[in-house]
């Protein structure tokens, strides 16, 4: 995949907060479906834009604002109620297969109890262990995170609620597995998919006091500069993770045979 390919399907933003998945964009294509009584939109119309819901941005096609706006057989309008429910068949079909949205409160213990069922399977499996993936910009990590977590319920704002579901997920396998056959992975500095926080130092302290109340077998660390730092905050280290966590601490980041004698021994 070439440079220009990756860069399409980079994020893009729109005005102040409209985040396009992507940079691919669909043009207005009038389709000459609309109901030929009503000039609304028909359920082939909302399965038409379902269909293309993969591009960042759907502009629909010309729709007339009043009866004799009309310049095409078949153009839908956008000028009474009707229309607009057509339309919304259309909208919601589209939103609910291209475009994510924030969990709802009371469907975060349905993903904590996902992560318990896998955790059970992987002992079924023969696993010795499980590690919970709360970096790189994955689910933990988008909460963990202030840059990204903007809820405004038990979930968000304090550091202490971003930090919540982590903690519910290890109580969670815990149930299934020994503490300290339990490892969590975390990447404080890194700038992958948009992460990176003002208060990344705060919130990974803190984050790393509290898995140390719980045994756990270790703690993962992307340490360093892997996968672009952010740069917004201070850099947490390996060494950091140490004096936070009381436990065992693996570190990753291309390191050499030389370079991990040297922190081995600088740690002991």
């Amino acid at each position: 995949m070439s440079t220009a390919d990756y860069k399409l399907f980079t994020p893009l933003t729109l005005g102040k907060d409209f985040v396009l998945k992507n940079r691919a964009v669909m043009s207005p294509m009038t389709r000459g479906r609309a109901d030929p009584v009503t000039r609304g939109p028909i359920d082939s119309t909302a399965v038409y834009y379902e269909q293309r819901a993969g591009a960042g941005l759907i502009v629909a096609e010309a729709s007339a604002i009043s009866e004799q706006a009309y310049g095409w057989i078949g153009a839908p309008g956008i000028y009474t109620d009707v229309h607009a429910d057509g339309w919304k068949k259309v909208t919601d079909a589209v939103h609910a297969k291209g475009v994510p949205r924030a969990l709802e409160t009371d469907e975060i213990p349905g993903i904590v109890e996902d992560y318990r069922k896998s955790a059970e399977l992987a002992k079924r499996a023969g696993f010795d262990g499980v590690e919970i993936h709360g970096g790189n910009g994955y689910l933990v990590d988008l909460f963990l995170q202030s840059a990204t977590n903007k809820r405004s319920d038990k979930y968000g704002g304090s550091i202490e609620n971003r930090t919540r579901f982590l903690l519910e997920i290890v109580e969670a396998l815990k149930t299934v597995w020994p503490s300290d056959r339990i490892g969590v992975r975390i990447s404080p500095n890194g700038g992958i998919a948009g992460m990176g926080s003002e208060d990344n130092y705060d919130t990974f302290r803190y984050v790393l006091q509290q898995l140390s109340q719980h045994n756990l077998a270790y703690l993962a660390i992307l340490d360093g500069f892997g996968f672009s730092y952010h740069d917004k905050d201070r850099l947490l280290t390996v060494f950091d993770a140490k004096t936070h966590f009381k436990g065992n601490v693996i570190a990753t980041n291309s390191y050499t045979r030389d370079i991990a004698g040297g922190a081995l021994r600088s740690m002991l």
